[in-house]
């Protein structure tokens, strides 16, 4: 949620709730925590609880994990983020400027070039794993310490149709 457009897309939408009286909830950590490794497992509760005060700094009310592991975490990073009020709904964010083009700030997916992380050789075999899991009745599947979901083959579908768009290499 660092990159520019996502950055334009979480100030509005705290801005754009709380505007309107309704609590801002953050999203899915997908790190989990992996009881047989603790480096794993170390890593993941450190990649949420940045996340969960960057989201507590932004003004996000509540948030959601995908492990009920990380929710103790989660929890410490919001209450420390908010200062322990139950909500931040009298941040309105008048600072927040966001414009159509900021949320299409895609710069780093030009063509030819492609956003580093999740390139199709990571992405790609998720999908395939995850499709593989929910045809056997599962709803989510940890796959690589992250945890996949339905939400995962959109996201996949989505950069593939930018790529294609873009005409990326």
């Amino acid at each position: 949620m660092t990159t520019p457009f996502m950055r334009a897309y979480t100030e509005l939408l705290v801005a754009t709730c709380h505007r309107r009286g309704a609590m801002a909830i953050g999203g899915m950590a997908a790190f989990i925590p992996n009881r047989r490794d603790p480096e794993v497992t170390e890593a993941a509760l450190a990649k949420v609880r940045e996340d969960k005060l960057r989201e507590a700094a932004d003004g996000f009310d509540g948030t959601w994990v995908a492990h009920p592991d990380l929710v103790g975490v989660a929890t410490e990073g919001l209450r420390r983020g908010a200062r322990t009020r139950s909500n931040q709904l009298e941040r309105t964010r008048e600072d927040v400027d966001v414009h159509p083009e900021d949320l299409l700030h895609l710069k780093a997916y030009l063509p030819g070039r492609r956003q580093r992380g999740r390139a199709p050789d990571q992405t790609s075999p998720s999908v395939i794993q995850y499709l593989e899991s929910w045809l056997r009745g599962t709803g989510a599947a940890a796959i690589a310490n992250l945890m996949e979901d339905a939400a995962t083959s959109e996201i996949s579908r989505a950069q593939i149709w930018q790529w294609c768009h873009h005409h990326t290499r």
